[in-house]
């Protein structure tokens, strides 16, 4: 399986003709705001966990850089309150 590329506020597994999966986030110094999380209609479901994948991404990456998220979309808020993330998820 191919690895997630983090860019400048985004996060994407590469595909063929389209990114297969995505997070767009903003950063301060303090806090990861996760804005959105996608994942393509056809890979839902599959098995994969790419939108978990991604949220483990985006909290690693988070950690590396000693700070805490901020999940606005519906998806990351869900991933938190399921891992129940309290420690490293604020609002």
């Amino acid at each position: 399986m191919n690895e997630f590329v983090i860019e400048k506020n985004r996060i994407y597994l590469p595909g063929y003709k389209e990114d297969i999966a995505y997070g767009n986030f903003d950063e301060d110094e303090e806090v990861i705001i996760v804005n959105k999380i996608f994942v393509a209609e056809e890979y839902r479901g599959t098995g994969q966990k790419l939108g978990e994948r991604l949220m483990e991404e985006i909290i690693n990456y988070s950690k590396s850089k000693g700070k805490k998220i901020n999940p606005r979309c519906s998806y990351a808020k869900h991933y938190g309150k399921k891992y129940n993330l309290k420690d490293i998820f604020v609002e």
